[in-house]
């Protein structure tokens, strides 16, 4: 039960955990039934000899670590999605030039590993999107009494670089839904926080939005998002949608329905939709 600081050698006996084969994961499993939730892991660790860098494969963004002969703290997060029971690992993986950076053939040390789980509440699409606005959504969290949310722009890049939009985070108070106004036509994402007025939680997971384009008379996408290498749709009624690259060239065209679409596309980038009149673009 000691306290360390980083580069100081614990005085606890060295305890060895054994990595699952020889691909350098550490695995647990979650509760059967859980949706989205993040978890907290902590750990001491150190390696012999040269410094390592080594890239831990965190949900996202994916995180480098340097491990040296000292030891060292190391936090991480690590999202749990799905509804069945769920193995999650730590991944200690080669950085992408190994050789260069010295990354072969090290051995890890690893003590004090503590896995927590943190609630969070979770975004949910947009709703009611115009060329200058959108309402931001999410659960609730038990205990919760005021939310923060952050909203930030997209600068069309891939990959995107983000900038908070004026205003944010905005305090939404005690409610699970925020207008967001006085928006410029472009991609948006947005994720809160929640507090008690005592513990704030950590951020959420983050849901994508496009404002429509200026000049649309015709709104056939109730809400557009991303999700894992695949593109979300809410119709307002049965039509066409069809997906296009930046360049014009179009990649997929679908009879979707009313309601939630999926379009699986597998490949990030930006892309332009088009059903009817209405046009949107989406950062996959």
């Amino acid at each position: 039960n000691e306290t360390f600081t980083d580069g100081e050698t614990p005085s606890l006996p060295e305890r060895t955990l054994r990595l699952r084969g020889q691909d350098g994961k550490i695995s647990f499993n979650t509760a059967t039934g859980e949706s989205i939730t993040k978890y907290e892991v902590t750990f001491w660790a150190r390696t012999d000899g040269d410094n390592k860098q080594v890239l831990m494969n965190t949900k996202n963004p994916n995180t480098f670590l340097t491990l040296t002969s000292n030891w060292q703290k190391f936090t991480i997060e690590r999202y749990a999605t799905g509804t069945s029971s769920t193995a999650l690992s730590i991944d200690f993986f080669p950085t992408v030039f190994p050789t260069v950076d010295n990354t072969t053939g090290y051995t890890v040390y690893i003590d004090e590993l503590t896995v927590k789980v943190r609630k969070i509440a979770t975004t949910t699409a947009a709703s009611e999107i115009s060329t200058t606005s959108f309402k931001a959504n999410w659960t609730a969290v038990e205990g919760a009494n005021s939310y923060t949310v952050i909203v930030e722009k997209s600068d069309g890049a891939t990959p995107a670089v983000w900038t908070a939009i004026n205003g944010s985070p905005f305090n939404a108070g005690n409610t699970t839904s925020l207008n967001v106004t006085n928006l410029e036509s472009g991609t948006y994402r947005y994720r809160v926080t929640a507090t008690d007025g005592t513990t704030t939680t950590i951020e959420s997971n983050n849901t994508f939005v496009t404002t429509l384009a200026n000049g649309v008379d015709e709104i056939m996408f109730e809400s557009v998002y991303s999700q894992d290498n695949s593109i979300y749709i809410h119709l307002n009624t049965d039509n066409k949608v069809d997906v296009f690259t930046l360049n014009g060239q179009m990649l997929l065209s679908k009879e979707c329905q009313a309601g939630m679409n999926q379009l699986n596309i597998g490949q990030k980038g930006i892309y332009i939709l088009k059903s009817g009149n209405d046009v949107r673009k989406v950062v996959l």
